[in-house]
This record gives structure tokens, sequence and C-alpha cells, in this order.
């Protein structure tokens, strides 16, 4: 699994950042890369809004502010 956090490396990038990490550790789900990315890459999602989660390639959330369990569901959705 892959696991891109786009932002501007500012506070709301860094808490899903933080949070995406927990619930990778508390899921078990072993050693998956959670890469922090800047505003370069959004031409190439096509992305209005900042903080972006994407998991393998696809858009799951942006502009919101996500929780521990919906983060969860995310990843137990992928």
């Amino acid at each position: 699994m892959e696991i891109k956090i786009l932002g501007k490396n500012d506070e709301a990038q860094n808490a899903l950042y933080r949070i995406t990490k927990q619930a990778v550790e508390e899921l078990g789900l072993g050693n998956i890369a959670i890469m922090k990315e800047n505003i370069t890459t959004l031409p190439y999602y096509d992305i209005l809004h900042l903080p972006t989660l994407i998991i393998n390639g696809k858009l799951v959330s942006t502009y919101k502010k996500l929780n521990l369990e919906e983060i969860k569901s995310i990843l137990l959705q992928q």
C-alpha cells in the first residue's frame, strides 16, 4: 500500500500525516510508506484543496479533517 499526503507543509498536512501513521500502526498494516509531498504534485492529481490523502494512486479525501477512526475505515477499505 502506498500512502501520499499532499499539502503545503503546514499543520493540517502534519496532523493528517501523524494520524495516518498512527492508524497504520494500530491496524498492524506493517511497513507502509507514508509520504508527505508538496503542492507541486497537485496538477497530476487534479486537486483544488489541501490537505489530500491518496492511497494507491487514488484520491480518497481532500480538504477534510479526518479523525483516527475515519482514517482506519478508509485504510481497511483499500
